[in-house]
């Protein structure tokens, strides 16, 4: 993987004779660039996909993996508000029906959600100051959805309740489930109060919002695509041909590495002089075994 390629990319520029021995037939470990074959009857080319990481956050000088990439020079594509990974910013579809869903339904659920996301914090602040630690996010979640929906009045269909859903365990369950996430996680979040402004959220707000958020959508739907450039800004770059060609190479570049070849046995042979050398200089071998 990437912490294993780098050190043994450190130990060869330090001079040191380093080879890499890989069980899988491939290098890289959570970072896996699949390349798809052409679909002519679809009218799709050859494409790059990531099974793993595919795109850079925070690209500026104090991003290691920037600063390789300015060097490197990748092809990447820019994310609309300098950014690939919001939910607001995907199409959604009816599972069902295969339907895309309006950018109304898209506005009203993260409007609903950042009011959410406002009133969680207010909660778990106000818990914090109790003394609580671990309380069950999940129920903080449910009583904050259920105040914010009936201050707005808001009703969600089944299809929205589901983005919603999916949305908050994204959100708040990124790192460990919504259950066992503590209230110190998220008492700390910025206190915007946009739970208590009325107007966010509101039917009039929420169609002005959807006209933005078309817009922004449909700039991800074609995004500036070209040479890594730091004129574009610190946002996230998807990286067109994947982190495989791109990272991969960069940290294996001079250094042996064999793959397909997990380790079985360990030798050490070393030439020990003086007393106690068993030998009076003769090689002594001492034999160690591992699984790897």
């Amino acid at each position: 993987g990437a912490a294993g390629l780098a050190a043994a990319k450190f130990l060869q520029d330090s001079k040191i004779n380093v080879a890499i021995l890989e069980a899988r037939k491939r290098l890289g470990g959570r970072m896996c660039t699949l390349k798809l074959d052409e679909k002519k009857k679809l009218g799709l080319g050859s494409q790059y996909v990531d099974m793993g990481a595919s795109y850079i956050h925070n690209c500026d000088n104090n991003n290691e993996i920037f600063r390789i990439a300015l060097k490197e020079k990748p092809v990447c594509a820019v994310g609309a508000n300098n950014r690939w990974a919001d939910t607001e910013l995907a199409r959604w579809f009816d599972e069902k029906t295969g339907e895309e869903m309006s950018v109304m339904s898209n506005s009203k659920v993260h409007l609903l959600n950042w009011k959410i996301g406002s009133a969680m914090t207010r909660i778990a602040r106000k818990l914090g100051q109790g003394g609580a630690s671990n309380t069950d996010m999940k129920q903080v979640f449910e009583d904050a959805k259920k105040d914010m929906i009936s201050r707005v009045k808001m009703k969600l269909t089944d299809q929205e309740q589901k983005m919603l859903h999916k949305i908050e365990t994204r959100m708040w369950g990124y790192v460990s489930r919504l259950e066992d996430t503590a209230s110190e996680l998220v008492r700390h979040l910025p206190q915007d109060e946009v739970d208590l402004n009325d107007i966010i959220g509101s039917e009039l707000h929420n169609m002005q919002y959807a006209m933005g958020l078309d817009v922004r959508i449909a700039q991800t739907d074609n995004p500036k695509v070209g040479v890594v450039d730091p004129a574009d800004g610190p946002g996230d770059r998807l990286l067109s041909n994947g982190y495989g060609p791109f990272l991969v190479k960069h940290l294996s570049k001079g250094v042996r590495c064999v793959t397909g070849k997990s380790i079985e046995r360990i030798s050490i042979n070393h030439l020990a002089k003086g007393k106690g050398s068993g030998g009076g200089g003769k090689r002594r071998k001492r034999q160690g075994m591992g699984r790897g």
